[in-house]
């Protein structure tokens, strides 16, 4: 939408930069908020997310190239 509506925004980055501050500023304030349970359960969906990525990665084999029997 930032293109749509003006060319300047995209071009300039000081103002990317300003929105990014804003989106972390949002976080934070939203922390406090949360009960230490809920908290617990954030810390612990991160780990979970981690572990499935890898988990994924030792799935990954090299398949074995059959050799062709000589008649």
């Amino acid at each position: 939408m930032c293109a749509l509506m003006n060319n300047e925004c995209c071009s300039d980055t000081s103002k990317n930069v300003s929105a990014t501050a804003a989106r972390s500023e949002k976080r934070l304030v939203q922390e406090p908020e949360l009960s230490l349970r809920q908290k617990k359960k954030k810390k612990k969906k991160k780990k979970k997310k981690k572990k499935k990525k890898k988990k994924k990665k030792k799935k990954k084999k090299k398949k074995k190239k059959k050799k062709k029997k000589k008649k």
